[in-house]
């Protein structure tokens, strides 16, 4: 009996060595732990972050735009910290993020990194975003159905998808390009939205980038090679009376809405040059827009 009580208790050691604790979250980048360590998270100063201290944690800023040797590469270990309602994490070296399982998210930076790949997931407490100068190709925040803020500039976008269902709330959407990152957006971008005209009046972009509702409208967008659209002339702009528009395609439609996304004006045009009247308008910008089979192009006209 009393060999058997001392080779159990040669053995506890090794037992409880084997048992690694499960309340640790595994965050492998030294950089990030030491972020989390010098922010106070870790409560008990054991050097490692429990899931108890990560839940107790709502806000990280973890930017290192001053001190490039310490930028992190791996966020893993974020999604343990479910209580989070803002997070700053600009300036780093992080190339893939998961932020699906931060749903109380309410704010996110995440700029300047070399981050190809995001994903939001189901967020509807998202309320700001600036994901810019980075290498993303594909962008969703159509389940962030309170979304008013989303700077995705400075990308490689090839598709954005903000059919969030609530599209009047959003009151600021940059996706162009700069001069931060010389090869940001080199190919066409189908922006999938909820309503083309209300955000061809509040957000015009240029012709790299297509307003689409569906993948069908996208193919057909990505699928035009004639860039004739591009030819035509518009003038006076800005406007007193009458608009001349020049280089019209047989039976090209035109439409023009007000900031609002109303529509005001349609016409089928089946000759070179159109005269739009605009006497009666009240003076402020309108949207444009030139359809000819599946290309279109938008434009600024200022009413005087």
């Amino acid at each position: 009996m009393k060999t058997q009580l001392l080779f159990l208790l040669t053995l506890l050691p090794f037992l409880s060595f084997a048992q690694a604790p499960t309340d640790i979250v595994d965050i492998p980048d030294g950089h990030f732990l030491n972020d989390l360590i010098l922010q106070g998270v870790d409560a008990n100063g054991d050097g490692q972050i429990q899931m108890s201290e990560a839940q107790a944690t709502t806000r990280l800023f973890l930017f290192h735009g001053q001190t490039p040797n310490e930028r992190i590469d791996d966020l893993t270990g974020i999604e343990a910290f479910t209580n989070l309602t803002y997070l700053e994490v600009g300036a780093n070296s992080i190339d893939s993020l998961d932020l699906s399982q931060n749903t109380l998210l309410d704010t996110l930076y995440t700029y300047g990194n070399t981050m190809s790949y995001l994903k939001i997931g189901s967020n509807p407490n998202l309320i700001y975003l600036d994901c810019s100068l980075n290498e993303l190709m594909n962008l969703d925040v159509s389940q962030c159905s309170n979304l008013k803020y989303l700077d995705c500039s400075e990308n490689l976008l090839e598709k954005v998808d903000i059919r969030n269902g609530n599209y009047e709330n959003l009151s600021y959407f940059s996706i162009g390009c700069y001069y931060y990152n010389p090869d940001c957006n080199p190919n066409p971008t189908c922006i999938f939205v909820d309503n083309i005209p209300y955000f061809e009046s509040h957000f015009p972009v240029d012709s790299t980038y297509h307003y689409v509702e569906n993948e069908q409208q996208c193919a057909d967008a990505l699928a035009v090679e004639d860039f004739s659209l591009f030819r035509i002339d518009i003038y006076p702009n800005p406007v007193h009376n009458w608009l001349y528009i020049q280089g019209l395609e047989t039976n090209a439609k035109i439409a023009l809405y007000n900031l609002n996304g109303k529509q005001i004006i349609h016409s089928t045009i089946n000759s070179p040059v159109a005269n739009v009247e605009l006497t009666s308008f009240d003076p402020g910008i309108y949207i444009l827009k030139i359809s000819v089979q599946n290309e279109f192009k938008t434009y600024k006209i200022i009413k005087l």
